[in-house]
C-alpha cells in the first residue's frame, strides 16, 4: 500500500461520475489524458479569480500556501487553537482522506466551510432558485448537484476529524441578483502560470472594501442537502444508495491499493478523458476508456462507431446494459421505435456509417424548399462574446453577456462577396452598446435574409434588448435598438435564419458523424463539394484578414479536405497558439482587458480574433454555397 496517496474531495467527485477513473488518474506517463480545451480552460481561469475574489471578502485570514501534506496540516491544526480563525486552504487530513478547504472559519466551536464555485445562482428567480437547483434534475443543474457532492464529502472528512466541532457547509457562488459598483473588478485578479502552475496575481498591494464595491458572491447554506447525503446516502448507478461515509472507504480502498474498480459502460464515456488522441497516439500511450470497452463488450474493435455516437441517442444506455455497443446493432431498436424527426435523424446516421457506406451526403427537397424563401443580399453573422463570473465593467452582473465582436459575409444576388467585421479594441469599457449600433448599421441597410448558426446569437440579441430596457443609456436611441432586436431575433418579422436548424432538419453528410456544429460540417462539406475546391483551392480575392490565403487543400493521408480551422496556423505561420472555438476567443478577450500586456501582443490576439470570427461567417457561407450548387444543378 502506498501510504501517500489519499483520496481528496476532487477525486471523490471524480469517482461519483465514474469510479474507474480512480485507476488511471494519475498515471501520465502510461495512460492518455486529453488535456481540457479551450472552453474549459476560460472556466477554470474564471474559477481562480473567484477564489482569490472570495479570500478578499474575508481580509483577516491567514493562507497555507505549502504544498506539503505534512507541514499543511500542521500549520493549519495550529490555527484551530485558536478561539476564532480564518484559513485559506485549510488542510485536513483524517484516515485516507484530505481536503482542501478554500475558506474556513472558525467561531469558537463552530466551523464554517466555504466551498468557492464559479456557479451562478439568481435568488430571485424562483424557477431557477438554489433549493430548486440543488435537487440536481437536469443536465444544466447536475454541476451544482457535484459541487454539493464536494461540500458533502469535506463536510464528512471534517466531521470525523473534528467530531468536537459543529460543521456547517457552504456553496460561496457568483450571485446574478447582485450588480457591480465598481469599473474593473475582474482586471484586479490577473491570471498567470509560473512554473507551470496557474496563479491569481491581485493588481493592488491591499483591496480594501471600497476598491472590491458591491459584494457579488454569496454564501449559500448547504447543511440540510449534505447531511441528507452523509445520513440518508447518495444514489450510485447501479448499486443504489450508500451512505457517504462507506462510498469513500469504498472508494479509497481501490484507489490506495490501486485497483480497478468494477466497469459500468454509459453513455457519459463517450466524454472520457482517458482517450487516445493523434498526440498521445505517438508518445505510445494506452487508452482507458479502450481497456473498459474491451474488458465489457468481447468483441470491441476501436475503429467501430457505438451507439455513443449516435447524435442525440437518448436511450443508449439501455443498450450498453443490454450488452450492445456497436452503432449497426442500433438500427433495429430505432426501427421499432415511433417515428419522429429526431428517431429519423439516428436512423439515417445508422445507416450511412454502417450499412450504405457510400460516403454520399442526404439532402432533403425541402432544404431547396426553405432556400428560395431567402432574399438577397443575405448576410451570415457570428458572434463573440464572454460571461465572466467576475465583472469587467459596473452596472453589471456575474455572467453578464459581454458582446465584443462580430464578422458580417454578406452576399449580393450578383455574387459579389462583402465582409464587415466588428472588434472592441479598447479594455475597461462595456462594449454591447457600441456592438448593437455598429451591427445595425450593417444590417438595416436592406431588407436581406440574416442567417446564424445555432442560437447563441439570438440569445445574445435577448439579452442586449433586457440591458438597454434596464440601463435606458442616454447616449443612444436606445427604444429604436430594441424594437429592431425585435424584428430580427425570435418572432420578429426578420427573424434571422438558423442554419443549424436547416442542417439538423435537411442535410446530412457521414463525415459528420454525431455532430451539427459547424467545425465537423465544414470539412465534410468541403471534401463533398466541386464547387468549393474549385472556388476555395486558389487565394481567397474577398475579405478582409483571410483574404489571399487558400482554404481548401488536400490531405495527403486521407484524401479529404483539411478542415480549415487547422489552416489558420499554416496558414499565418505566426508560430502562436490560434484561437479556433469560443473558448479561446473568450479567454483572448479577458487577456485585453488587462492594460499591462504588451501592445505587441495585444495586436496579435485582436488579430487573432478578427481571423477566427471572419473564418466562422465564411464557413457558413461556404456551407450556403455547397448547398445552392446542389439546388443548382438539380
Amino acid at each position: 500500500m502506498n501510504n501517500t496517496r489519499y483520496l481528496t474531495k476532487t477525486l471523490f467527485v471524480k469517482a461519483l461520475e465514474c469510479p474507474t477513473k480512480l485507476y488511471y488518474h494519475g498515471k501520465k506517463n502510461e495512460y492518455a489524458v486529453i488535456e481540457a480545451n479551450d472552453f474549459e480552460k476560460a472556466l477554470q481561469e474564471g474559477g481562480f479569480q473567484v477564489g482569490e475574489l472570495a479570500k478578499c471578502y474575508y481580509p483577516e485570514g491567514r493562507e497555507i500556501k505549502t504544498r506539503e501534506h505534512n507541514e499543511a496540516v500542521r500549520q493549519t491544526n495550529e490555527l484551530l487553537k485558536q478561539e476564532n480563525a480564518v484559513i485559506y486552504e485549510a488542510a485536513v487530513r483524517y484516515d485516507r482522506f484530505f481536503i482542501r478547504v478554500d475558506i474556513l472559519k472558525k467561531e469558537g466551536n463552530e466551523i464554517h466551510l466555504i466551498e468557492v464555485k464559479t456557479k451562478s445562482i439568481d435568488p430571485d428567480d424562483k424557477k431557477k432558485s438554489f433549493e430548486n437547483k440543488a435537487k440536481g434534475e437536469g443536465h444544466s443543474n447536475s454541476k451544482l448537484k457535484s459541487y454539493i457532492d464536494d461540500a458533502a464529502f469535506q463536510t464528512w472528512v471534517m466531521e470525523q476529524a473534528f467530531p468536537e466541532f459543529k460543521v456547517i457547509p457552504y456553496l460561496m457562488l457568483a450571485d446574478k441578483s447582485k450588480v457591480a459598483t465598481v469599473n474593473g473588478l475582474n482586471q484586479m485578479f490577473r491570471v498567470k502560470k509560473i512554473n507551470g502552475r496557474i496563479v491569481v496575481q491581485r493588481t493592488f498591494d491591499k483591496l480594501t472594501p471600497d476598491m472590491l464595491g458591491n459584494k457579488i458572491l454569496t454564501e449559500f447554506p448547504v447543511r440540510e442537502y449534505v447531511h441528507k447525503m452523509i445520513n440518508e446516502g447518495i444514489a450510485i448507478n447501479p448499486d443504489g444508495v450508500k451512505p457517504l461515509g462507506e462510498l469513500a472507504n469504498e472508494y479509497a480502498d481501490y484507489y490506495i491499493n490501486d485497483r480497478q474498480y468494477p466497469i459500468t459502460i454509459q453513455n457519459r464515456c463517450k466524454k472520457c478523458e482517458f482517450k487516445l488522441d493523434d498526440e498521445n497516439l505517438k508518445k505510445g500511450l494506452k487508452s482507458g476508456y479502450e481497456e473498459c470497452m474491451a474488458k465489457s463488450f468481447s468483441n470491441f474493435a476501436p475503429d467501430k462507431p457505438t451507439v455513443m455516437d449516435i447524435w442525440d441517442f437518448r436511450d443508449a444506455n439501455k443498450l450498453l446494459d443490454s450488452g450492445i455497443y456497436e452503432m449497426k446493432d442500433a438500427l433495429k431498436y430505432l426501427e421499432d421505435k415511433n417515428n419522429s424527426d429526431r428517431i429519423e435523424r439516428q436512423l439515417l446516421q445508422v445507416r450511412k456509417t454502417c450499412f450504405e457506406r457510400d460516403g454520399k451526403e442526404d439532402v432533403k427537397p425541402k432544404l431547396f424548399d426553405e432556400m428560395n424563401k431567402w432574399r438577397f443580399p443575405l448576410h451570415f453573422v457570428d458572434f463573440e462574446g464572454s460571461r465572466a463570473a467576475i465583472p469587467f465593467n459596473a452596472g453589471t452582473s456575474p455572467y453578464e453577456q459581454i458582446a465584443f465582436q462580430f464578422s458580417c459575409h454578406t452576399l449580393y444576388e450578383s455574387g459579389e462577396i462583402k465582409h464587415i467585421e466588428w472588434i472592441k479594441r479598447e479594455s475597461g469599457e462595456f462594449p454591447n452598446f457600441e456592438f448593437i449600433m455598429a451591427l445595425k448599421d450593417v444590417l438595416d441597410k436592406d431588407n436581406g435574409t440574416i442567417f446564424r448558426f445555432h442560437i447563441y446569437e439570438n440569445t445574445v440579441l435577448r439579452e442586449i434588448h433586457s440591458q438597454l430596457e434596464k440601463i435606458k443609456p442616454k447616449a443612444v436611441d436606445y427604444k429604436s435598438l430594441m424594437d429592431w432586436i425585435d424584428t430580427i431575433t425570435k418572432n420578429g418579422s426578420r427573424n434571422m435564419v438558423d442554419l443549424h436548424e436547416m442542417v439538423r432538419k435537411y442535410y446530412y453528410h457521414p463525415d459528420m458523424g454525431g455532430s451539427n456544429s459547424i467545425k465537423d460540417i465544414l470539412p465534410a462539406v468541403l471534401s463533398a463539394s466541386r464547387f468549393l475546391k474549385d472556388k476555395y483551392s486558389k487565394p481567397l480575392n474577398f475579405g478582409t484578414n483571410l483574404m489571399g490565403k487558400v482554404w481548401w487543400k488536400n490531405d495527403a493521408v486521407s484524401g479529404k479536405a483539411i478542415d480549415p480551422y487547422k489552416l489558420l496556423r499554416e496558414n499565418f505561420d505566426d508560430n502562436r497558439d490560434v484561437i479556433n472555438d469560443g473558448g479561446g476567443a473568450m479567454t483572448a478577450f479577458g487577456k485585453l482587458q488587462f492594460t499591462d500586456i504588451p501592445e505587441e501582443e495585444r495586436k496579435e490576439i485582436i488579430s487573432d480574433l478578427l481571423r477566427y470570427c471572419e473564418l466562422d461567417t465564411l464557413a457558413m457561407l461556404m456551407l450556403y454555397e455547397h448547398w445552392r450548387s446542389l439546388r443548382d444543378s438539380n
